[in-house]
């Protein structure tokens, strides 16, 4: 089984490095899971001087910074779409102002990939498209991890 992890990453302090490192190690841990980890995954398609320059661009040079995007949209949806069992998406306040979390959950849905939504936002709070397209939400990991446990035993 693999989980893809969604979640913001261009506006989170951390990049969202923090909570995807902590839920990596919980799924390989206690339910021997694999995960796509976009924070690890980046460096293997950006180059030394993409990674350097990669925020600046998207203000001064458009067609750098879209050919850029556009590689990482596309080597993300073919993992989720192609490679992914199930969605843990991390929804706070970074993702709202984001916007690859929002597409990434709403593929998931429409290709019937389950997504678990991990929030500590009251559910008044989190948009009801996106409630929508999840399967059922947690405000805490351990929570998440029971309920995983339950539906993909070893």
């Amino acid at each position: 089984m693999t989980a893809y992890l969604s979640g913001a990453m261009e506006y989170s302090p951390d990049q969202g490095r923090g909570w995807r490192q902590e839920v990596s190690l919980l799924l390989k841990e206690r339910l021997g899971h694999e995960v796509f980890n976009p924070n690890e995954e980046i460096n293997q398609i950006l180059s030394d001087e993409e990674e350097l320059h990669f925020r600046e661009w998207k203000e001064n040079d458009e067609e750098k910074f879209k050919t850029i995007m556009n590689r990482i949209i596309d080597r993300d949806l073919r993992h989720l779409t192609e490679k992914s069992d199930y969605v843990i998406c991390k929804w706070d306040e970074y993702a709202v102002k984001g916007g690859g979390t929002h597409g990434e959950i709403t593929v998931a849905y429409y290709h019937k990939i389950p997504v678990f939504l991990l929030s500590e936002m009251p559910r008044n709070r989190i948009s009801s498209w996106i409630l929508g397209c999840s399967e059922n939400i947690f405000f805490d990991v351990e929570s998440l991890l029971l309920e995983l446990e339950i539906q993909y035993k070893k």
